[in-house]
């Protein structure tokens, strides 16, 4: 058997939390990183959510479901949207940076001396 891709890109991951055993295998599509971080974070986002069960629920197949499928779900989120909440930082930072530097550039022009530090927040 050849494989597809040299170096591999799925990663397998297993923990054993709170006396579950999980097992998962995630295939790495376009590259590694996106199955290495889910690799990481999947399998401990699936116990918190099921933790929240009460004992009864925890005997309900249809409640197990909904938990399981809700921390696919968040995981989902978080995924998706801390990409976009990194770049509006970026687009924050260079717009603040360049904020500051009209300002300068103004006070200069009007003959005033100014010194600024740029701080990266």
């Amino acid at each position: 058997m050849l494989p597809s891709n040299d170096p591999c890109e799925d990663t397998v991951s297993n923990a054993a939390i709170n006396g579950r055993l999980y097992y998962a295998v995630f295939d790495g599509h376009g590259g590694r990183e996106l199955s290495r971080l889910l690799g990481n974070m999947l399998l401990p986002r699936l116990d918190e959510s099921l933790e929240r069960l009460s004992e009864e629920e925890r005997n309900d197949d249809k409640a197990v479901q909904l938990a399981i499928q809700e921390a696919f779900l968040s995981l989902d989120r978080d995924v998706v949207h801390q990409p976009i909440a990194i770049v509006q930082r970026e687009i924050d930072a260079a717009t603040q940076s360049s904020d500051q530097k009209l300002v300068r550039t103004k006070e200069q022009a009007a003959g005033k001396q100014s010194c600024y530090t740029p701080v990266k927040a």
